[in-house]
């Protein structure tokens, strides 16, 4: 399944850097589809993205941002706060990750 991330803070790559990479590596092993939007221009972050397989990126005006990235994938969603110390909450319903796949959709029509 494609995995529909939204609301990413322009610093998160670099408070997950680590894990990032080897995110990366498995889920094109795995030929997984991502399409980020950013919260605001992350430029060499967002052409990084979209030079790597199976990866699309784009950003939001500041007006639509988020205070959370929120991750769709199958029939989960995750809720990443990005605190001091960031958590996630992750919520398995097919009706909400149906409901945030349709507005991420809305979303990717509004990025740049």
């Amino acid at each position: 399944k494609e995995i529909m991330a939204f609301g990413i803070p322009k610093r998160m790559p670099d408070v997950m850097s680590g894990y990032l990479l080897s995110f990366h590596r498995q889920r094109i092993e795995k030929k997984m589809k991502i399409r980020h939007i950013y919260n605001e221009c992350a430029k060499e972050r967002i052409a990084y993205l979209n030079k790597i397989k199976y990866s699309k990126a784009k950003y939001l005006p500041p007006e639509y941002s988020v205070p959370a990235t929120t991750v769709v994938y199958g029939s989960k969603v995750a809720f990443w706060i990005w605190s001091e110390k960031p958590f996630c909450v992750l919520v398995e319903s097919g009706k909400m990750a149906e409901a945030y796949g349709k507005y991420f959709e809305l979303l990717w029509k509004l990025a740049k």
